[in-house]
């Protein structure tokens, strides 16, 4: 038990020392032994844990998922009506998403290596994004907030905006450039009106 205990706290200290230096520099440009030097190891110390940058990369990456999910799912538990609610989705999966993007910027050519790892984790938020927001526009028509909708139509609804929000998530990954939070608030508001 000690010795899974001490590999999970080694993965995790090369993780972080791995993202610090994939912000300071980039991925490409980042290497194991680098990365086991920061930390004041041996330069092969990364190599017992990981096969590789990319794989450390894509361990990172399931990591910060999981951070966003949970970071969307508290937003959206704070409000209390299914307005609000989907509101907070919106607002919360692309802020989350835009600051992760944004605070870990990729060259072209890293987001290629790497593209992969981002496909990965646009598809398993957009499916998230989209079952949860099937389930609170549910929620709004079986209540009678959302008198405009039929129950039958929330399926569809919600895989449209969920394909909507992976496309900006791509673009923004891989061209660096995202609709103005200014733009996105006025999308939302126009998305929660129409549903009212």
């Amino acid at each position: 038990m000690q010795n899974k205990e001490n590999e999970a706290e080694a993965k995790v200290a090369i993780i972080s020392a791995a993202t610090s230096l994939f912000k300071k520099y980039g991925i490409h440009k980042t290497t194991m032994e680098e990365i086991s030097l920061s930390m004041g190891k041996s330069n092969k110390y990364a190599y017992y844990y990981f096969k590789n940058k990319e794989e450390i990369f894509s361990e990172f990456s399931k990591r910060e998922l999981s951070r966003v999910r949970a970071e969307i799912n508290n937003l959206v538990n704070k409000e209390s009506t299914p307005e609000g609610k989907i509101k907070a989705l919106f607002h919360a999966r692309f802020h989350c998403i835009h600051d992760t993007i944004a605070s870990y910027p990729m060259t072209v050519s890293e987001i290629g290596i790497n593209m992969p790892t981002i496909i990965g984790l646009v598809k398993v938020l957009s499916a998230d994004f989209g079952t949860d927001l099937e389930a609170l526009l549910r929620e709004g028509v079986t209540i009678g907030k959302l008198r405009h909708l039929k129950a039958a139509d929330c399926h569809a609804i919600a895989e449209t905006y969920s394909d909507l929000m992976a496309s900006m998530e791509m673009r923004f990954a891989v061209m660096g450039s995202t609709m103005s939070r200014s733009s996105f608030d006025i999308l939302v508001k126009s998305l929660i009106r129409g549903l009212g």
